[in-house]
């Protein structure tokens, strides 16, 4: 997968999961955070529940969040500790769902299933 396409794949999940639209076009993964962070800093701030509900959706791991949120010696603010990984997990996602495309879906289950040698099923 190339990488323009794994960031705008990206993007376009994060853009959808946590319902904003970017003012500008996101040209690399540097303000793709910068954007994520400033969304994250803000339901931080107003919208906590929904931040953390929708992290939960995405799947993000609930030990890592943990570990964003109590990060003490980190120098790094936590709303970008936590949109790294709302990126991490949905370039992770993206990279999934295009290594586990199946090319020929009715052969892929004949195949596996077994079910090339039947016409039909009787019962």
């Amino acid at each position: 997968m190339k990488k323009e396409q794994l960031l705008d794949e990206t993007t376009a999940l994060i853009l959808r999961d946590l319902e904003f639209e970017s003012t500008t076009p996101i040209i690399d993964e540097a303000q793709l955070l910068e954007e994520v962070a400033h969304v994250v800093a803000y339901m931080i701030e107003h919208k906590i529940d929904l931040l953390l509900s929708t992290m939960y959706r995405m799947d993000v791991d609930e030990v890592k969040i943990h570990a964003a949120l109590n990060a003490e010696t980190d120098t790094q603010p936590v709303n970008y500790r936590l949109a790294k990984l709302i990126i991490d997990r949905q370039k992770k996602r993206v990279l999934t769902k295009h290594n586990s495309k199946v090319s020929n879906r009715d052969d892929f289950n004949d195949s596996i299933w077994g079910w090339n040698n039947y016409d039909t099923v009787s019962f």
